[in-house]
């Protein structure tokens, strides 16, 4: 037999004579603990089942999309890194990994060009090229106190085009670093011809503007110089 519900319990009993207050509803011997009182339950169900306050629901529907629209804002992460005295920055997914220097084997009658040669990635002989003279900057190599770094860029196949891995020298990385689509301003007409070619966009750093690359037509560009 069912036990009836107690109608004659203060109101929030459990945080007046329940767990929460001073213990001495005469349900606790039933029902040790006040989640298990059916007072509670039904208390908890109302709470549910209440019309929420006027402007309630507007309110947090535009808080959640605001909170939508702030994450978004931030939505372009790229790796930031230094050739000569130019600095530019690349999607972050095109990023296969950051390796240290390592000699290059080149390649016989493929010498003065963009083409280095062949690098040993992790096992794997890939073609290294030099984005230097791929848009035209000067290197500053032994110059400067950074560390410079092997760069590795991959590229997804797509549709009729097969995937490919590039790797690049740069003078020095400063790290992944994110943007919003916002902070993408428009290429000034003085940028490196090379650049140009394959810029998304500038982007600001403080005192630092940062050329965008855009992954593809870096790609297309590599593919061109080397095929």
């Amino acid at each position: 037999m069912t036990r009836p519900i107690p109608t004659d319990l203060p109101d929030r009993c459990w945080s007046v004579i329940g767990v929460g207050g001073e213990r001495s509803c005469g349900e606790l011997a039933e029902y040790i603990h006040c989640r298990n009182c059916p007072v509670f339950m039904r208390a908890g169900r109302d709470l549910m089942e209440q019309e929420p306050p006027a402007g309630y629901v507007q309110e947090w529907t535009e808080f959640l999309a605001g909170a939508r629209l702030r994450q978004s804002a931030r939505v372009i992460a790229a790796m930031v890194f230094r050739l000569g005295d130019e600095w530019l920055a690349l999607d972050a997914k095109a990023i296969g990994e950051i390796a240290p220097i390592r000699p290059a084997h080149s390649i016989a009658h493929r010498t003065g060009g963009a083409l280095v040669g062949l690098v040993n990635i992790r096992g794997q002989l890939q073609l290294q090229v030099s984005l230097h003279k791929l848009l035209h900057l000067e290197s500053n190599e032994g110059m400067s106190r950074a560390t410079p770094r092997l760069v590795v860029i991959q590229q997804a196949a797509q549709g009729a085009t097969a995937g490919a891995t590039w790797v690049f020298r740069v003078d020095e990385i400063l790290g992944v670093q994110r943007f919003s689509s916002s902070d993408v301003g428009p290429v000034p007409v003085t940028v490196a011809q090379g650049i140009g070619r394959v810029s998304r966009g500038l982007l600001s750093m403080g005192a630092r503007n940062v050329g965008f690359l855009d992954s593809e037509g870096l790609f297309a560009m590599l593919r061109q110089a080397v095929g």
